[in-house]
């Protein structure tokens, strides 16, 4: 590779080259959407690499996604950059299991780092509230995000800060369950791994680092910033980012941490990217003129956003229906008639169709589908791998089988029909403790008449449950072949499981049997291989996009994606922004930002279909219907996003027009 291979193409003048190129040991751009921040900062680990001469193996890249590290990857493999194959580059959350996973730090913890998937947190909430202290379902879980915010937040670190007594008594028990299955929340993986750096600051698996280059930073808690800062301590730090497009306050995003960068870090090399090549010049208009709304930039007379000039003006309208079912109608219906009016320069997947609301996205999925468009709603793949409860039953019992350690996932199989038996459960597990013994060996104890504990028996519900599993499990531990294996997972999945059966197919394909002296029996093999390669998939917790079809989603899905048609639906108050008032700034600010992310995904392209963003909403909805969606405004009806009514000049927007109207012009 040639001496200047990373600055092919690069304009010496361009903010990706001096951010490429940029020497201060600290470095942040604020990257607004389509400006090429992935491109930028592939750019830079290019020149670390051909430029300065940078062992890979001292480079770390944190991603909020583990698809945007394989993206990182596969672009610098592209370029021929040698070495690329010894960066580390993964998500902070795979960073830290893999610390935690050390022999020498697993030692040293009282936890052990296999985390809790969603549904296994079910079991976990029965068991902690069999006096019922903490309440319904939705309390506890309640409870359960509080206990993990107060970490992301770091709110313990706050002066002053205190908890209630049922606070403190739900920790403990969560604790303790915890430590009797050898297990931890995923919302626990940064914070433990925080409280052991704080405690062992020079531990060599901090500090193998000499450049460390986070992605999507605005997306990042206070704590994982911290974890961030302690990592890079005596080394190069590069951040991109974004404040505008932080929407992820569920998950506690720390977007003050991106604004107060430079301030904190001094000297600090600082590069905005405001040239937007993606989106057409008009979306480009409307995106920055919503955008100067945030109350950070009201002040600002300088655009946020700047148009790109060699992309053209683009296609933006405006329709309105008169429901939210005429919408999903009319939308599937505008959808085909563009594809089909567009045969060769509009395919299913340059259609992204972004929706605020989760119910009416999946009704436009199911529309589209209905009319031979192929269509998708983008989903969590562990959403659609475990997308019921025979699945998660048959995921956990697949888990047990490979590994009969695994205490959470024989908590999970354990129940019939939800019945998680916690009462019982409580005493064994109380018992075990006093006995030093794990949740198989007291259930192992009572059966063979070893122990005995108060009005527990062969016969008591919980443990007649555990004599059928085990019964099961000695009979599969029988199956010597891949086709017997699949046969009896068809049998258990039956009509409902369906996504796991055909992952676990297509994983078969791939199954090779170590068969040695020693070896480990052909049913557990088997087991391991699949658990590993699902669970890999499942527990990245990202979404699945499917290729060669219309892209349904959410608007918080949409980010790092983009359409040539691109329609933004049900644009009505109470959906977005998804508030009845604007007397709470900060979550106005972030629907603000989230409508900003869904308008800029839409794509220019020179040639044939040159980007349409579509945006619709709809005028009617009865009271019950409201309630269903989610939508809080107590008016009658539906009205259009104040968003569009009174932040958008009228003089950059087109006049809206009626839906079916819209539509019949398309079809001439």
């Amino acid at each position: 590779m040639s001496a200047s291979k990373w600055q092919d193409g690069l304009d010496p003048e361009s903010s990706a080259y001096r951010f490429a190129s940029c020497e201060v040991s600290t470095c942040r751009s604020l990257a607004g959407p389509g400006t090429g921040k992935t491109f930028s900062l592939m750019r830079k680990i290019a020149y670390l690499l051909d430029e300065k001469k940078v062992d890979p193996k001292k480079i770390l890249i944190l991603t909020f996604t583990r698809a945007g590290a394989a993206d990182i990857q596969q672009e610098l493999e592209n370029l021929g950059i040698f070495g690329v194959e010894d960066i580390h580059a993964s998500t902070l959350h795979s960073f830290c299991m893999g610390i935690l996973r050390r022999r020498d730090i697993l030692k040293m913890l009282d936890r052990y780092p296999r985390p809790l998937l969603d549904h296994e947190v079910v079991p976990l909430l029965s068991d902690i509230n069999t006096d019922e202290r903490f309440g319904k379902q939705k309390e506890r879980e309640k409870m359960l995000r509080d206990y993990e915010s107060v970490w992301a937040r770091l709110q313990i670190d706050e002066p002053g800060f205190v908890q209630s007594e049922d606070d403190i008594e739900f920790q403990k028990r969560i604790r303790q369950w915890m430590l009797f299955h050898k297990a931890m929340t995923i919302g626990e993986i940064i914070p433990f791994t925080l409280q052991f750096v704080r405690a062992n600051p020079a531990h060599q698996g901090f500090r193998r680092f000499d450049y460390v280059l986070v992605d999507e930073y605005q997306d990042l808690n206070k704590a994982e910033q911290v974890i961030i800062d302690m990592i890079a301590k005596g080394a190069n730090l590069t951040i991109v980012g974004d404040d505008n497009q932080s929407i992820y306050s569920f998950k506690n995003a720390h977007p003050e941490g991106i604004r107060q960068f430079a301030d904190k870090y001094n000297p600090c090399g600082d590069i905005p990217m405001q040239e937007c090549r993606r989106c057409p010049k008009k979306v480009v208009e409307i995106a920055n003129a919503l955008i100067q709304h945030d109350s950070q930039h009201q002040n600002t007379t300088q655009p946020i956003l700047l148009p790109f000039a060699d992309n053209g003006d683009g296609e933006v309208d405006i329709i309105q229906w008169s429901s939210y079912k005429e919408e999903v109608y009319g939308i599937a219906r505008i959808v085909k008639e563009l594809l089909k009016s567009n045969p060769d320069t509009l395919s299913p997947d340059d259609v992204l169709i972004l929706d605020p609301s989760k119910k009416i996205a999946k009704m436009i999925d199911d529309e589209l589908n209905e009319i031979d468009i192929p269509s998708h709603f983008v989903s969590r793949s562990i959403d659609i791998i475990l997308d019921c409860d025979e699945a998660k039953w048959i995921y956990a019992f697949i888990t047990f089988l490979a590994y009969d350690n695994d205490y959470v996932a024989f908590r999970y199989v354990l129940q019939k029909n939800r019945n998680f038996y916690s009462q019982k459960y409580n005493q064994l597990m109380e018992n075990a403790k006093q006995q030093n013994m794990t949740p198989v060996e007291i259930f192992q104890a009572i059966i063979a008449g070893a122990i005995s504990i108060p009005r527990i028996t062969k016969n008591t519900s919980i443990v007649k449950r555990y004599t059928e599993l085990l019964t099961m499990i000695n009979e599969w531990k029988k199956i010597d072949t891949v086709d017997a294996f699949l046969n009896s997972i068809s049998e258990l999945c039956g009509e409902n499981a369906i996504a796991l059966r055909d992952r676990i197919i297509k994983l078969s394909s791939k199954f090779e049997y170590q068969e040695k002296e020693g070896a480990i029996i052909f049913a557990i093999q088997f087991a391991r291989y699949l658990t590993k390669h699902i669970i890999d998939v499942i527990s990245a917790n990202e979404d699945t996009i499917e290729e060669g079809k219309v892209r349904v989603m959410t608007c918080h899905s949409a980010k790092g994606l983009s359409g040539k048609l691109v329609i933004v639906a049900s644009c009505v108050d109470g959906l977005i922004p998804r508030i009845s008032n604007d007397e709470d700034q900060h979550i106005l600010d972030e629907q603000r930002r989230l409508f900003y992310v869904a308008l800029t995904r839409c794509k220019y392209t020179p040639d044939g279909f040159p980007g349409r963003l579509i945006i619709s909403s709809f005028t009617s909805i009865q009271n019950g219907q409201k309630l269903s969606l989610g939508i809080k405004v107590k008016k009658p009806g539906a009205n259009a996003s104040r968003f569009l009514m009174d932040e958008i000049p009228p003089e950059i927007l087109p006049e809206a027009q009626f839906g079916k109207d819209y539509w019949n012009s398309i079809n001439k």
